[in-house]
């Protein structure tokens, strides 16, 4: 007998340990007056703040986000459907994983993901999410989100994230787009004119200014981006623009100890890294198109 649509929503949530709601409630000063524009979004199970929110915030529920995806993606064969709670429950995470895909040396794991946060710091977002399982130890890490859209948490918000779940056959296209592009960036060999535009272009640097003249802070971030190029880029990933990608993804999803940090799909690591990307396409585009014009 097949599960109901609400027994899969409690399925998924209880496995996520989502089972819970969100309040928002009215904020007062010291003396008890309404403390003007100022809510609190609040666990049901633990009580604890989530976050301070304005007075046009709407929480989006776990239970109306899961049903939504599950509703829009029943007919698609997903090999697996899974729901997590990120930095205390701020973060809401659903993962539909697609598959894998070789890309250069890596295996690839493809995601589309919805994910809605309670604490006000970003919308409701819809994207393409992937993983690279690294070298034979399984080590898995996230190396890049493209985001297919957004919603503002207002009273209509679930609508309207329907209407964009629901084109899910065009999220799959947009999904293989990417992949391809991934593989051609593997079969592009990384020179030094094309590190050194990138350093230009993301930190702002010309890498023949000597480094007495730079800021101190700019000086150390390039360190950082050239030690992460070395040891977690073109070493283990391969000699090639995507191997540089796999560089900045690292280096803006990581700690100095190398955990992954639960900020760096919204800001401004999350802009390097698409900026990155945008590049390092750009100049595929460009080799691409310089060895058409050879041959011909």
């Amino acid at each position: 007998m097949q599960n109901t649509i609400e027994e899969k929503v409690f399925d998924l949530l209880y496995s996520g340990k989502l089972c819970w709601t969100v309040n928002k409630e009215q904020l007062y000063t010291k003396e008890g007056n309404i403390a003007t524009g100022g809510f609190a979004t609040r666990r049901s199970d633990t009580g604890e703040v989530l976050g301070i929110v304005g007075s046009r915030y709407a929480p989006l529920q776990n239970q109306q986000l899961a049903k939504e995806f599950l509703e829009s993606t029943g007919s698609f064969d997903f090999k697996k459907i899974e729901a997590v709670e990120v930095n205390g429950g701020k973060k809401v995470v659903i993962k539909a994983y697609i598959g894998d895909m070789q890309i250069g040396k890596d295996t690839v794991h493809r995601y589309i993901t919805v994910s809605n946060t309670h604490d006000g710091s970003a919308p409701i977002r819809l994207g393409i999410f992937n993983k690279v399982l690294v070298c034979s130890n399984g080590l898995m890490r996230e190396v890049n989100h493209k985001e297919l859209a957004r919603v503002k948490h207002t009273t209509n918000a679930g609508e309207k994230m329907n209407w964009y779940i629901r084109n899910i056959p065009l999220i799959l296209a947009e999904e293989e787009k990417m992949m391809k592009t991934y593989q051609s960036l593997a079969d592009v060999k990384v020179t030094e004119e094309h590190i050194k535009r990138l350093i230009k272009t993301v930190y702002k640097v010309d890498m023949d200014t000597p480094e007495e003249e730079l800021a101190t802070r700019t000086v150390n971030r390039v360190k950082e981006f050239d030690d992460a190029l070395t040891k977690n880029g073109l070493n283990v990933h391969g000699r090639t623009l995507w191997g540089v990608l796999q560089s900045m993804t690292y280096l803006n999803s990581h700690d100095k100890k190398g955990t992954v940090t639960d900020d760096y799909m919204a800001g401004a690591k999350y802009e390097m890294s698409n900026m990155t990307y945008d590049l390092l396409v750009r100049m595929m585009h460009e080799e691409t198109l310089e060895t058409a014009e050879v041959d011909y």
